[in-house]
């Protein structure tokens, strides 16, 4: 049980956790924890006193807020969609998203002035945002959205906040070039930070991934790491991690040239985990937490403002932006949707190159696009022309990807007519 903070009266049930400051207070005999959002003790005693200080909501009002929040949490726990959501893609909460998110929606039903979600309005949102970006707008912009989400599981519809066009989105938005990053790996002084700079920047993979990764999903014969979309995983204490995909799905990322070497050089088949293999982890959410070496390290070379996640936001970015590759490898390869790559990465070029092309510089390569970028191409022409939808498209890619290695050349050609029918 962390410990509260008591040697200042207004300091009164605000307690530290890992990631920042909560306030715990009882409300009609029940208990509740609110998340406050920030790791600076001040500026959490303000928050909380804040709180305090605003009126206090009925009970009726308090209870509609309650129910709302608990049943959304449940719905995205379990994964269960509301039927006027049924056509659209929506992810199911991990344990500590559920807690973060939970947190949020319970400043917001404080702070936000309205009785019930029912009579949340725009200006509800537009107040809060602006009171919020104060700090971090990067933060402001994190929090509405997941309040706009909850709303929108509701069927609220009170209208969207218009996030201000250029406006700061701090360190999220930074993106490493590759040749800067291959710098960062060939000067790297071990390799527990080279493993992770390459699985980060060459095969975009989140934290969760690069700390439970295994030596089995690596395939050096084939060149390709598969990142399972469930796996009961052995721990070194004998307690099993039942690893979950962020998206849920098992994809398949080609391995360069340069991090294929370096594995056939430090892979330990017989190790529970390439990473650290011997750790267990607590209470945290993962058994190993790499972002402290990253962090130290980016900052000497000079780029303290690089986080973690900056690693797959720029190999995503630098295969948008290559001219080799399709939308529809992008997507497969990241796991990212190709709504999300078109809104956040995406722009128009011709593709030509592979994956080595890449990661080696070299943009617009001359050498012959092979069969399986064809195919892609093929793919975003009939995405484009409205042939067929963008889930079809990404399904025939994984088809073709599945049975490619498998056929010899002279039926391949044969299997792009098949596909693209």
């Amino acid at each position: 049980m962390p410990k509260t903070a008591v040697s200042d009266p207004a300091a009164k049930g605000i307690y530290k956790q890992k990631l920042g400051y909560w306030l715990r207070y009882s409300l009609d005999g029940v208990q509740h924890r609110v998340n406050l959002q920030t790791r600076d003790f001040q500026e959490a005693v303000a928050k909380a006193a804040q709180l305090r200080g605003m009126p206090v909501a009925g009970k009726t009002e308090r209870m509609a807020w309650k129910r709302a929040i608990a049943s959304y949490i449940d719905d995205k726990i379990k994964g269960v969609k509301p039927h006027h959501l049924a056509g659209r893609r929506s992810g199911s909460f991990s344990p500590s998203t559920a807690d973060r998110t939970r947190g949020i929606l319970e400043v917001f039903a404080a702070r936000s002035g309205a009785k019930s979600p029912q009579e949340v309005t725009q200006k509800h949102l537009q107040r809060y945002y602006d009171e919020r970006r104060k700090t971090s707008e990067a933060s402001a912009q994190s929090i509405i959205n997941r309040v706009q989400a909850f709303l929108g599981h509701l069927n609220c519809r009170p209208g969207h906040v218009q996030f201000p066009s250029g406006a700061k989105k701090e360190r999220r938005t930074v993106t490493i070039s590759i040749e800067e990053s291959n710098r960062w790996i060939s000067d790297a002084p071990n390799d527990k930070l080279r493993f992770i700079l390459y699985c980060g920047f060459h095969c975009g993979l989140r934290r969760g991934e690069i700390v439970h990764a295994r030596p089995a999903w690596f395939d050096l014969k084939r060149r390709v790491l598969t990142v399972p979309a469930r796996e009961d995983q052995k721990l070194s204490n004998g307690q099993v991690f039942k690893w979950r995909a962020k998206d849920g799905e098992t994809r398949e990322i080609p391995l360069s040239e340069e991090f294929t070497a370096f594995l056939r050089s430090n892979l330990d088949p017989d190790a529970l985990f390439v990473l650290e293999p011997d750790k267990s982890g607590g209470k945290a959410r993962y058994r190993y937490d790499p972002r402290r070496i990253f962090e130290n390290y980016v900052s000497k070379m000079g780029r303290a403002d690089a986080f973690y996640h900056a690693m797959r936001h720029s190999f995503i970015s630098n295969l948008c932006n290559s001219g080799n590759h399709s939308i529809t490898e992008v997507a497969a390869w990241s796991g990212d949707t190709i709504e999300v790559l078109e809104k956040n990465y995406w722009h128009k070029t011709t593709r030509t190159g592979g994956l080595d092309a890449t990661m080696k510089g070299r943009h617009q390569a001359d050498e012959q696009a092979s069969l399986v970028q064809k195919i892609a191409q093929r793919l975003d022409h009939l995405i484009e022309e409205g042939i067929i939808d963008k889930s079809t498209a990404k399904e025939l890619w994984k088809g073709f990807e599945s049975e490619e290695e498998e056929r010899g050349m002279n039926e391949r050609w044969a299997a792009e007519e098949e596909y693209l029918e």
